[in-house]
């Protein structure tokens, strides 16, 4: 990890608060939330990588790296930067939960 620790994920619950949360004691990565309303939410975090395709020549084979509302990005058919450093770095107006590459670029998905 480098000592250095990244927020990977937000959650936000319009209109209230969570009154209490836990990991469960019997699923591996499932959280459970109580909002304040008396909502129930379950969450299952699976870690995975993902990275454009780099199978042409003009695709750079880049990497990005949540970091709140950072996205650090290295493209590794140019450069090999290991995180947390990066070789460009991102700032978004909300914190990132996902990224997607395809063929037309990299999509990004926020928490708001």
């Amino acid at each position: 990890n480098n000592y250095h620790w990244y927020l990977k994920q937000e959650m936000r619950f319009a209109r209230t608060f969570v009154s209490f949360f836990a990991w469960d004691a019997e699923i591996a990565h499932r959280l459970h939330v109580i909002t304040a309303d008396g909502s129930l939410f379950c969450y299952e975090f699976h870690w995975t990588t993902n990275q454009s395709g780099g199978t042409r020549q003009t695709n750079l084979c880049e990497v990005a790296v949540i970091d709140g509302a950072r996205l650090l990005l290295t493209p590794f058919k140019r450069r090999v930067v290991p995180p947390p450093m990066a070789a460009q770095t991102i700032q978004l107006p909300a914190p990132v939960n996902q990224i997607a590459f395809g063929s037309l670029g990299m999509l990004a998905l926020l928490s708001d």
